[in-house]
């Protein structure tokens, strides 16, 4: 048994560590206006810290000098986050984490920063919608934020992303909200929010229509959907805003490796699979690719 664990740990840690190529030749499929070629790490994941920051550059000059964010669950505050570098360029903001061992670490990386930096151990709801006891707003403002600052907000909550959205009870320049890669962006009905719940998501198409109802436009899309409030879109018009597109430059900005684990994990869910060939007709792995169409799925 110990020889399995320090192999499967060696596995992991080879899938980590390996460099995954991108095809030049799917690179060149995406939007010449993508905001993915902005794609950067400083603590980010997928390239957030990046697609962020030349979001800000364009509309900078149109937000209040003191500029706050908001970012839920934050975890630590420093590990993959999508505000840590936004705290070192002089932001004030909210973390909010609702894990109570979690918070240990956020509250120790940021008791030297309290005048600007506030941590809340609570978990955000969307009472409007018979979700949690508290929106983004009431939580904000008991700690003390004015709410007026906010320009950007992270929803991260694993699966009710899209009906915490529509409860956040303010309306900041730009939303970050993760969702949206599990169904084919054809797919515009929305799913059982039981079933949303259980980290798969609303479909990109159906989010995309509710954040234009509530005055945002799409400018990005790569695991999390990017929404700028639509009085700010204009520095955004060659960008890529439809479902169909947005999906497509990230599916081909992804490694080979990447698409596949995709494909392979809609195809083992149950819900993904029950939905679109509901509404489809049938069902595809690939989530670009016709359910009758006998094209390759690279």
């Amino acid at each position: 048994m110990l020889y399995k664990r320090i192999l499967n740990k060696l596995c992991r840690y080879l899938a980590e560590t390996t460099v995954q190529r991108r095809s030049p030749g799917d690179l060149e499929r995406l939007s010449r206006g993508s905001l993915l070629f902005s794609y950067g790490n400083v603590y980010s994941q997928v390239g957030q810290d990046g697609i962020i920051h030349e979001i800000f550059r364009r509309i900078g000059s149109q937000l209040p000098q003191r500029k706050a964010f908001v970012e839920f669950g934050a975890w630590d505050g420093v590990y993959l986050s999508n505000c840590r570098w936004l705290v070192e360029q002089g932001w004030h903001g909210v973390f909010i984490e609702g894990d109570a061992k979690k918070f240990v670490n956020l509250e120790s990386n940021y008791r030297a920063l309290k005048d600007r930096i506030k941590c809340i151990n609570t978990y955000v709801g969307a009472p409007n919608r018979g979700i949690g006891k508290e929106n983004v707003a009431a939580i904000v403002e008991k700690c003390g934020t004015d709410v007026r600052e906010i320009c950007f907000v992270v929803i991260d909550v694993d699966g009710l992303d899209l009906e915490i959205f529509q409860d956040l009870g303010l309306k900041p320049a730009v939303i970050m909200m993760e969702g949206g890669h599990s169904f084919s962006p054809r797919v515009t009905s929305p799913i059982a929010v039981p079933e949303a719940a259980q980290n798969i998501h609303q479909p990109l198409a159906h989010i995309i229509e509710v954040a234009k109802q509530h005055g945002y436009t799409p400018v990005c899309f790569h695991q999390d959907l990017y929404l700028v409030r639509s009085d700010l879109s204009e520095a955004f018009s060659d960008c890529p805003q439809t479902a169909e597109q947005l999906y497509a430059d990230t599916y081909y900005f992804l490694t080979p490796e990447q698409r596949l684990h995709i494909h392979q994990y809609r195809a083992n869910s149950p819900i993904i699979r029950r939905h679109e060939t509901e509404f489809l007709g049938g069902f595809s792995p690939n989530p670009l690719t016709s359910p009758a169409s006998e094209l390759p799925q690279g």
